[in-house]
């Protein structure tokens, strides 16, 4: 009894331990929308948080539905239970006009967590002009911990220089005004290798006047409690830590994939996951059966007449979308339904005609296969059917006679094959139907197997993770 009340405090005090400790594991990784097999990659994407052991992950390119009440983040929390906490807020609606599909109409950024999220608050970035139009947001997510607050601020900024400049002065303007201690800021920063200018307003106890972004900080006021350093560049460095792309080619470029802390947080260390090497192994069955499913549903989406873009997203410029899958080839081969030849109506036709065939060439093989099993165990038909408990009804073998049935209908002659015969045969016509599938479907069977290399990969982004110490007061 004192040993299972001793065990029971020792699971409390662990508990207490992971909830108030003064460490902390952060992650960023950019969701890369539900591109490429989103169901399947959850599921990469759920054991790589496992294996980073973070307590707080900040996502980039989030989907969202309609009503924001669903999200990716909602489905990776199912698959992590132990992550009690979760924010996400969409930035702008999806920019894939005519589709089909629904349920990921908004993107946006959010946090998944082990960690109590005290307070979320999300605040707009102005545009400001230039080439992105995308709507920038910022969510400001007040983390506890050790009796003591964590403001998370989670980004993702504009790709457009001179924007980035502006959306970086006025999250320093929102953390100074409000003279936050102990921040991180995390998120995809859009960094380019040569131009690193716009965290330079937050790493610089001055702006100087060679840095391009200076005229947007002139208001900016510069605390000791409000700068921040670059994490990776702390330490003995491995690397040059470059997130950016995950792709076989054209490899790692640059370092969007940034973690901003305060002078009041230690790094203790850092490290990068997901470059994928493992994920074509184990998840290439999973795909391919994911985009046969595609094909399927496109093709009876085309039979009750819809139209439209099918694709979740847009296959980029050596992919085009076909029955909802993306195939290798420019994005001028794209089709919309019901003009996709590989999911068209009569290919919806010949997919009912083949299951159905199937299906009733594997009854009639089981069927024979139950006969050969009486026979060769000299059993009692009648005492057969009653083990299965088929005794009453129609299924009560009294009440039916093969022969006079095979008398009156011909489909029934089958039944009076010696069953061995019926096995074999039924075997070979499975074979040959199995063997037949990409004659009879040469076009979707095309498409299905024309699998893009950065399908195999599971993102364009790798995780970043940081692990922090709260310095003492």
């Amino acid at each position: 009894m004192n040993r299972a009340i001793l065990i029971c405090l020792l699971h409390v005090l662990v508990s207490l331990h992971q909830c108030w400790s003064d460490n902390i594991v952060v992650s960023t990784y950019n969701l890369w929308n539900v591109m490429f097999n989103w169901e399947t990659r959850k599921y990469h994407i759920a054991h790589l948080i496992r294996e980073t052991d973070s307590d707080i992950i900040a996502f980039q390119e989030v989907r969202i539905d309609r009503n924001e009440k669903h999200s990716q983040i909602s489905e990776l929390q199912k698959l992590l239970p132990e992550y009690s906490w979760s924010v996400w807020r969409s930035a702008q609606a999806s920019k894939i006009m005519g589709a089909i599909w629904t349920g990921w109409e908004k993107e946006g950024i959010g946090v998944l967590s082990r960690k109590p999220i005290v307070n979320t608050s999300v605040h707009y970035l102005l545009h400001h002009g230039g080439p992105d139009t995308n709507k920038r947001i910022f969510l400001h997510i007040a983390i506890g911990i050790v009796g003591r607050i964590i403001n998370l601020m989670v980004v993702h900024l504009s790709y457009d220089r001179k924007q980035q400049c502006r959306n970086a002065a006025d999250i320093f303007q929102y953390i100074s005004s409000r003279k936050l201690t102990d921040v991180v800021i995390i998120g995809d920063m859009n960094i380019y290798n040569d131009y690193g200018w716009p965290l330079r307003i937050f790493t610089d106890r001055k702006i100087k006047g060679n840095n391009p972004c200076s005229p947007y900080t002139q208001k900016l006021e510069k605390h000791n409690f409000t700068l921040f350093y670059d994490s990776w560049e702390t330490g003995n460095n491995t690397g040059k830590g470059l997130t950016f792309s995950n792709m076989p080619t054209p490899g790692y470029e640059s370092r969007p994939d940034r973690i901003l802390v305060s002078y009041s947080i230690d790094t203790v260390n850092r490290k990068l996951d997901g470059n994928g090497t493992m994920y074509k192994l184990k998840y290439s069955s999973a795909i391919h059966f994911n985009r046969i499913k595609s094909v399927i549903r496109n093709s009876y989406y085309t039979f009750k007449g819809m139209l439209g873009y099918s694709c979740l997203h847009d296959c980029g410029p050596r992919g085009s979308c076909r029955c909802g899958i993306c195939v290798k080839g420019g994005n001028s081969n794209n089709c919309e339904l019901p003009s996709c030849t590989e999911c068209d109506r009569i290919v919806f036709v010949k997919i009912v005609l083949y299951i159905f065939t199937n299906l009733l060439i594997l009854a009639l093989t089981v069927f024979a296969a139950l006969q050969v099993l009486i026979v060769s165990a000299k059993f009692n038909p009648e005492t057969f059917f009653s083990i299965l408990g088929f005794t009453c009804c129609l299924f009560n073998p009294k009440l039916y006679s093969c022969k006079r049935l095979a008398s009156r209908h011909r489909l029934f002659r089958l039944f009076n094959i010696p069953p061995m015969f019926l096995f074999i045969i039924c075997m070979i016509s499975l074979v040959v139907m199995i063997m037949l599938h990409k004659r009879i479907f040469p076009a979707s069977f095309a498409s299905i197997n024309g699998i893009m290399e950065e399908e195999f990969y599971p993102s364009d982004h790798l995780m970043y993770s940081v692990h922090l110490r709260m310095k003492p007061l």
